[in-house]
């Protein structure tokens, strides 16, 4: 049995399609649909990533894993329980582009299934 991820607070995580984050201009923010829908952008922290990839992205290979910087924030990023109960950062804002430090594809096994290193 593998040791628990130890949970890292200094970066978030956000799936989206790599289609949206390569049709993003340089000089603009991020946003996703959620923002105007629910008023924020889901997010995860580093121990949360593959299960909210397996629940709801299972089977998708044209994620992208986007690396967000929680001190190059320059909107509100509220910790909040979900249904599973469990808490989980969300982003009260577009996101700026400076505070994504890293974008990389992220893909399913083949049962469809998302594990990460």
């Amino acid at each position: 049995m593998s040791a628990p991820i130890e949970r890292d607070e200094a970066w978030i995580y956000h799936l989206t399609p790599r289609a949206v984050w390569d049709a993003l201009p340089i000089d603009e923010r991020y946003t996703a649909d959620s923002l105007k829908s629910e008023g924020f952008i889901h997010c995860s922290y580093n121990d949360q990533i593959t299960g909210t990839a397996n629940l709801r992205f299972a089977g998708r290979d044209d994620l992208i894993l986007l690396t967000i910087a929680v001190e190059r924030l320059d909107v509100p990023l509220v910790v909040e329980a979900t249904v599973s109960v469990e808490p989980f950062p969300h982003v009260y804002g577009s996101i700026p582009r400076e505070a994504v430090v890293e974008a990389r594809d992220i893909a399913p096994d083949a049962e469809g299934h998302f594990r990460l290193p």
